[in-house]
């Protein structure tokens, strides 16, 4: 019999396809290749997701009559052919390099007989059933695949899948919340030379939900073997889409949730669930381990916006190893909003649109795209969508005359932390990981020209791999697109009456995500002068909180808590003693209502929360050997020196020590920090550095100690600094879904390191305090932060002084 083992996953599609099992076992007769055929599986892929079996056969007819009518004729053309819509037959292997290296195998599929199954035999025996060549050697890189930091494709997903689904045993079912490419080690991607082969491995998280395990796996995909599958204990990965659906029929087949909707006079067809990351966990919960998930519920309504009709008071928790309930809040009916909350056209009147503002570029984009690597004027950088942490670049270099100078050999988003602010047992929970729990860059938008991203831009395709490891092209998950910066620099010249003028350009590179009422756009921004920028916009839908109340008293000088419902159930949130009262009696908040919140529509209260990104940015500045220094201006308080008291400096000083480099932002002396290479200097004999200077920022305000602030300590400080070590890799730790408190960067600076002269990686975290307003409501304008790379002494002069002279329309025209 031929073995289909490491093809795909022949036992879990044999169990459901009985009629193929048969098939199989009496030689591969023509009815099991039909099927086979058929649904798609010379593609490697189980049937059904990603693979259209109706779009494959319309396109090879010949494919489609050899599966209706046998076996012989199917064959042929599949090993003759091969390369069926660009791919190499069975995922991985190169048809013509195998037809080359067997010409008896090369002449039957080119003849198409006497016996075609000649060849598929010898294809087989020759050593595919054990992931290998014919001729026993590492199988060969896919052609798209030129550089050791090119993102999996589509068939490298398919071979890892394989090869893992091969190690479990038949009666398993695991789902793979993260695959993605195990980056090779940094001196190997630095020292790579076109043409040379390089190492793949594939970095996959196994989850079997039933047994509550979570494994790591790497997979080699130049071997086709499994390097390791190590059990993680405790681990939580984050949360599935199929764990939203099994959310949803537990929390409706529930009679208590059943009674509770009832008990509002809610119709539970009228209802949409809504699934969050468990959060902060109750002691009883620690102690289960169990993974869970937590179930909020809306009113759906006549338009797109359920988050408006909140069924406030009620939360369910469910436990997805057994997918029952675990724990029930019900706090009693709030009056749910029936305010119009929609925000498209179907729900409200538009008003008349601004006349066209075009952006057109005759002669093209001043951008170069080869691969994954994009070129701009002085700028050069690889990118790519990581599942987990969305966009990301990689190998960002400057050039100074005829040579590139590195600056960050990765920078991308490690982890974001949301956490609300309203001491209610069914909100205190709410502390999200949009990174960590839920995977920002599956997240992400298919962008489109005009609506997203302006139609000068270009659309950048991804590949991911969902819950159950199919892999799928996701267009538009990235965009690239030049847009006008204004005035660049500009001086009149008295003397003369001239003025000397230049218009700048700016180079973007976005990406958008939605988690479920947000939606986050990261921008990195690249300036003509070296500064590369990190734009953050934030839009979406405000979360919000059913009240009693349908406006604001006049008199604000005391506060109606009419929304509190029923007795305070911490039974599953006792997080220790809450006052529920004003936080400051004798202050001022934003709304009589409640102190924690802002009325933004009868009976319907925006939370006050807040919004921390951390950022991972390894500096390579002009080489790996850099030192961390940090710059405070002060005024010189000597008046023997300053006499008159105008003076101030800018000293700045090393940061030694992992501890000694936990610095926050401090406005009253302009503080910045500088990551410079002391080995490496410019014209002038200053070190070649680059700074960060940061923007809009915020402290947390969860209190020390708390499980909030305990959870997500990298908000504790605003900059970090640790040596480079690959295996730290999010903020928050590996796994803060259900993870344990104070992991990540207050764990890995325990034992203070030396960070001078060494490779090291820079921790930014910057915050936003949201006390929403009405005007954010119902669907919020975006509210633009960030923070810029700048570089000081990088260059000996502005970079920018030898760009072009306008070219100024003629007089008249």
């Amino acid at each position: 019999m031929l073995s289909l083992e490491n093809i795909f996953d022949e036992r879990f599609y044999l169990q459901r396809n009985r009629d193929v099992a048969i098939a199989v076992e009496q030689g591969l007769q023509a009815s099991g290749l039909a099927h086979y055929v058929s649904l798609g599986q010379f593609e490697g892929r189980r049937p059904s997701a990603a693979f259209d079996p109706v779009f494959y056969l319309a396109a090879n007819p010949d494919v489609a009559i050899a599966a209706g009518q046998g076996l012989t004729t199917a064959i042929a053309h599949f090993v003759g052919a091969g390369q069926v819509e660009g791919r190499d037959p069975i995922v991985d292997f190169s048809t013509r390099a195998y037809l080359a290296t067997y010409p008896d195998v090369a002449a039957v599929a080119a003849a198409g007989g006497p016996d075609p199954l000649t060849a598929y035999q010898h294809y087989v025996a020759a050593g595919r059933s054990e992931g290998r060549t014919p001729a026993g050697l590492p199988l060969g890189t896919p052609p798209e695949v030129t550089h050791p930091l090119d993102p999996l494709t589509l068939e490298e997903i398919g071979r890892a899948i394989a090869v893992i689904r091969a190690s479990q045993p038949p009666e398993t079912t695991v789902l793979f919340p993260e695959v993605s490419l195990r980056e090779p080690p940094k001196l190997e991607v630095l020292g790579h030379q076109a043409g040379v082969p390089f190492s793949r491995q594939a970095f996959v998280i196994v989850l079997d939900r039933a047994a509550n395990t979570t494994h790591e796996a790497v997979v080699d995909l130049n071997t086709n073997t499994l390097r390791s599958l190590d059990l993680v204990p405790g681990a939580q990965p984050l949360i599935t889409v199929e764990e939203f659906d099994i959310l949803d029929t537990v929390v409706r087949n529930d009679p208590q949730w059943q009674a509770a909707i009832a008990a509002r006079g809610l119709n539970p067809d009228d209802i949409q669930v809504d699934g969050w990351a468990p959060g902060l966990l109750s002691d009883a919960e620690q102690a289960s381990g169990a993974r869970l998930l937590r179930a909020l519920s809306y009113v759906k309504g006549n338009d797109r916006n359920f988050y408006g009709r909140p069924v406030e008071g009620l939360l369910v928790t469910v436990n997805l190893n057994t997918e029952t309930v675990d724990n029930i809040i019900d706090r009693g009916p709030v009056p749910i909003s029936d305010a119009n909350a929609g925000y498209d056209a179907t729900a409200i009147a538009l008003r008349q649109p601004l006349a066209p503002l075009n952006l057109t570029q005759p002669d093209g984009p001043e951008y170069g795209i080869d691969g994954q690597q994009i070129t701009w004027d002085n700028w050069r950088f690889r990118w790519s969508m990581q599942p987990r942490e969305g966009l990301t670049l990689h190998q960002v270099e400057f050039r100074e005359g005829d040579t590139w100078l590195p600056v960050l050999y990765r920078a991308n988003l490690s982890e974001m932390a949301v956490p609300y602010g309203d001491p209610d047992p069914t909100w205190t929970y709410r502390n999200a990981f949009d990174v960590g729990e839920y995977g920002i860059g599956r997240l992400s938008s298919s962008m489109e020209l005009g609506r997203e991203v302006p139609d000068n831009a270009t659309l950048l395709d991804a590949v991911f791999a969902d819950d159950y490891g199919e892999a799928y092209d996701w267009p538009g998950s990235a965009a690239v697109y030049e847009r006008p910066s204004g005035l660049l620099w500009q001086h009149y010249d008295y003397a003369s009456g001239v003025t000397e003028a230049r218009q700048g350009r700016e180079l973007v590179l976005t990406s958008i995500s939605t988690i479920g009422n947000y939606d986050y756009a990261l921008d990195w921004v690249f300036h003509q002068d070296g500064i590369l920028e990190l734009e953050a916009n934030l839009t979406g839908i405000l979360l919000t909180k059913g009240t009693d109340a349908i406006a604001e008293p006049h008199d604000h000088s005391s506060h109606d808590h009419s929304h509190d419902h029923g007795s305070h159930d911490h039974s599953s949130h006792d997080h220790g003693s809450h006052d529920h009262g004003s936080p400051d009696p004798s202050g001022q908040t934003p709304s009589a209502i409640s102190p924690y919140g802002t009325l933004v529509a009868p009976n319907l209260l925006a939370v006050n929360h807040q919004h921390f990104f951390n950022f991972r940015l390894d500096f390579d500045v002009a080489g790996q050997a850099n030192i961390v220094k940090e710059m405070n201006v002060a005024p010189v308080p000597d008046r023997t020196t300053n006499p008159v008291g105008n003076a101030f400096v800018a000293p700045s000083r090393p940061l030694l020590t992992e501890m000694d480099a936990q610095r926050s932002l401090d406005w009253t002396q302009s503080r910045m920090w500088h990551i410079e290479n002391p080995a490496t200097t410019n014209g002038l004999g200053q070190p070649k550095s680059y700074g960060i200077m940061g923007g809009e920022n915020s402290v947390p305000y969860p209190l020390p100690g708390s499980d909030t602030r305990e959870s997500a300590g990298f908000t504790n400080h605003s900059l970090w600094v640790t040596p480079y070590d690959p295996s730290e890799r999010y903020a928050a730790g590996e796994y803060p879904n259900q993870g344990p408190l104070g992991d990540g960067l207050p764990a890995w600076v325990a034992d203070d390191e030396p960070v001078v002269n060494r490779d090291v990686v820079t921790w930014y975290t910057m915050g936003l305090t949201h006390i929403p307003r009405p005007e954010e409501w119902p669907i919020m304008t975006g509210h633009r932060m960030g923070f810029f790379l700048v570089p000081r002494g990088f260059s000996n002069e502005n970079p920018t002084r030898a760009i072009a002279e306008p070219v100024l329309p003629a007089a008249g025209g």
